[in-house]
């Protein structure tokens, strides 16, 4: 029996802070500019929420190819055994990190 496996393409979102030297007399503003221009050290960051965009089925195949696109560095070092191995998350990963999930009856979202 072959696997199913989803795609679930989500927005990761950050509170990053900065800290930026203003000289005497110079203005605010271009700290924000130093941020806009990505010219300034991150400060701190936390993460706050990932919203999920779309989803979709693929085969093994399509997934190992969406990877060596995604990943180009590592998809022409990697070959499909160690790209499953840490970036494919299977039924038994999920059984290992969140046991109670597979104890609960699935959701119906079903109209």
């Amino acid at each position: 029996m072959s696997k199913k496996w989803v795609l679930v393409n989500a927005i990761s979102m950050f509170r990053v802070r900065y800290l930026i030297e203003v000289e005497e007399g110079g203005e605010p503003i271009w700290a924000l500019d130093a941020v806009t221009c990505n010219e300034a050290k991150e400060f701190s960051q936390k993460h706050l929420d990932e919203v999920i965009v779309d989803w979709k089925e693929v085969t093994t195949e399509e997934a190992l190819e969406q990877y060596r696109s995604d990943e180009p560095e590592f998809g022409e070092a990697w070959d499909d055994e160690l790209i499953m191995k840490n970036a494919f998350t299977t039924v038994e990963d999920l059984k290992e990190i969140s046991p109670t999930l597979f104890s609960q009856k699935p959701l119906d979202f079903s109209d």
